[in-house]
């Protein structure tokens, strides 16, 4: 198990161990299903947006309690007959 975390990150580090830089022998039709470079998307990006949305989540719901709710449910009434009156 530690040796598959290991690999896995390495992976995403971007190293890569000698028996993985095996090149593979490619053919006009392998090269018809890589993507351009201008098209990766980079993984700083991808790792921004994972660590906000885990903040996101991680963000607890507080219960205000029902007189709270109620405020907030007439000041939307009352703010969609303003909307409505103009």
């Amino acid at each position: 198990m530690m040796k598959y975390t290991e690999t896995e990150l390495k992976k995403k580090k971007g190293i890569v161990e000698h028996e993985e830089q095996k090149i593979k022998p490619r053919n006009a039709e392998d090269c018809l299903y890589e993507l351009p470079e201008n098209l990766h998307i980079s993984s700083a990006k991808k790792t921004k947006k994972i660590f906000s949305n885990q903040m996101l989540n991680g963000i607890p719901e507080l219960d205000l309690g029902i007189n709270a709710r109620i405020k907030t449910v007439i000041s939307a009434e009352d703010a969609k007959v303003h909307l409505l009156a103009e």
